[in-house]
């Protein structure tokens, strides 16, 4: 196979790598942020029971921070792939 072919190839490849990632991202960053709310539900639910009540609040907290982090992947990510348009388009 002729060398232009098979960089083409492998450009096209990873370009659908890069899609699978970055859907995979913005799908998991979405899912978190639905769960969020749902921990406020959850903290009001459990009025009187200061022992689930707390364990919701640091579930939130650290669903909060992963969320963090996971956003800051996806901007590194962002900056290596070039997907950065998406990024200002979805916050």
């Amino acid at each position: 196979m002729p060398a232009t072919l098979e960089k083409n190839r492998l450009d096209r490849c990873v370009e659908s790598q890069n899609e699978d990632l970055e859907q995979i991202l913005f799908e998991d960053l979405s899912r978190r942020l639905d769960c969020l709310w749902r921990y406020d539900q959850y903290i009001a639910s459990s009025d009187g029971l200061p022992e689930l009540r707390d364990f919701w609040r640091v579930s939130k907290l650290q669903e909060q921070r992963d969320i963090e982090q996971l956003r800051k992947l996806i901007q590194q990510h962002s900056r290596r792939s070039g997907f950065a348009v998406l990024m200002s388009q979805r916050k």
